[in-house]
């Protein structure tokens, strides 16, 4: 769904629209990635995977421009569970210093020591995507539960724009007891948004959601582009 190319209209959009952001915040935002390896099912690679972790989670917790780092799994995706036993859906929550870091991991020893043992356990490469944020993930991923919403840019000057409007029609309806973080990505085909909230509870989130602001808030975001949306269960193995 989500490629590394990126059209000239989709790159106008998305730098006038952070253009538009205020010199103070924009000095300051955070640069969040997400890391979801594409395993293959079965019982032996999820024991494979988690026997390898440990060696890998040093890789990342080694390098000095990860402020903060976090490992979980997928538990539903588009609203559908993810929890059988042989399904594999681990995801990986960095926060960078800034972009040029991240590219410069993907480039080194360190990555291809990170990466080389997981290939064999994978049907494929992994999402790697990186956001620049509005927050850090911080408050949002140490809740329970975290929603992530992904939703496609379209190819034209105002895409951006009215994503990010429709995205704070939708915070604002949730309320303020609710974490949330924004941003666009650096390096997925025509720009993808990118909103996190966290949950205290899928009960919590249930009542949240069904509520009529939010609910009529949530349908309008599904309608200005190509939605998905995971929800997943990370712990922190490096913090600030």
């Amino acid at each position: 769904m989500f490629s590394l190319q990126t059209s000239p209209l989709a790159r106008l959009a998305l730098r006038n629209f952070r253009n538009s952001l205020p010199p103070t915040l924009t000095k300051t935002m955070p640069f969040t990635e997400l890391a979801l390896p594409k395993l293959k099912a079965g019982l032996e690679v999820k024991a494979a995977f988690a026997a390898q972790w440990p060696t890998s989670a040093k890789i990342l917790a080694s390098q000095p421009t990860i402020i903060r780092a976090f490992f979980g799994s997928v538990i539903r995706e588009n609203e559908i569970r993810t929890e059988e036993e042989e399904e594999n859906k681990p995801i990986l929550v960095l926060e960078w210093t800034e972009e040029a870091a991240f590219n410069s991991f993907l480039a080194s020893e360190d990555f291809a020591a990170f990466i080389g043992p997981v290939k064999p356990l994978a049907v494929g490469p992994a999402e790697i995507q990186i956001f620049k944020t509005d927050v850090g993930p911080l408050e949002v991923v140490s809740t329970p539960l975290t929603e992530i919403i992904r939703i496609q840019l379209k190819d034209d000057a105002k895409s951006a724009a009215v994503t990010k409007d429709a995205w704070t029609v939708l915070v604002k309806a949730m309320g303020s007891a609710v974490p949330v973080a924004g941003g666009t990505s650096l390096n997925l085909k025509n720009g993808v948004f990118m909103g996190t909230i966290g949950w205290k509870s899928l009960e919590v989130r249930a009542s949240t959601l069904e509520a009529s602001p939010a609910r009529t808030a949530l349908s309008n975001l599904r309608d200005v582009g190509e939605f998905s949306s995971i929800l997943i269960k990370v712990e922190p193995f490096k913090t600030a």
